[in-house]
């Protein structure tokens, strides 16, 4: 993601979902924001922690170019998603034309339906001793070893 788009999505988070986000940096570390402090033009400041402790309160500049993902780390409500994403998100409105269309792909497949589906997986059948013969057999394995020893 460019720069500009990376500041485009920071600048949408509303103040009470900022706590949410989970930023993925290029080296592999993870870093937990806990309040956006500046979203620039080339970097982020923001208050947070390193993935992984508990040092809370650090204060981190992240250039854009160092990000490699951003995760929501609790369940937010779908109101909230969409005015973060706005119309990235997929809603069932936007499926329609798409729904329609798979139908007629379909119809136009050599084989039935019916026939693509992977049949259900048959249980084994599962053998379990009852607890009395597993101890019988101990005790007669156990028996045999002491008269070897014995010997």
């Amino acid at each position: 993601m460019q720069a500009q788009h990376w500041g485009d999505l920071f600048r949408r988070v509303p103040l009470e979902a900022q706590n949410a986000l989970l930023l993925g940096l290029s080296n592999g570390s993870e870093v937990a924001v806990q309040d956006l402090l500046r979203i620039d033009e080339n970097y982020l400041l923001l208050r947070g922690r390193i993935g992984g402790t508990t040092d809370t309160g650090r204060l981190f500049c992240l250039p854009y170019q160092q990000l490699t993902f951003c995760c929501v780390t609790r369940q937010l409500p779908q109101e909230l998603l969409v005015h973060i994403f706005g119309s990235l998100m997929h809603t069932t409105e936007e499926s329609g034309p798409q729904a329609e269309a798979q139908p007629e792909e379909k119809a136009g497949s050599e084989t039935p339906p019916a026939a693509q589906e992977a049949p259900a997986p048959v249980p084994m059948p599962v053998e379990t001793a009852a607890p009395q013969t597993i101890r019988d057999r101990l005790r007669a394995r156990l028996a045999g070893s002491g008269e070897q020893r014995r010997r």
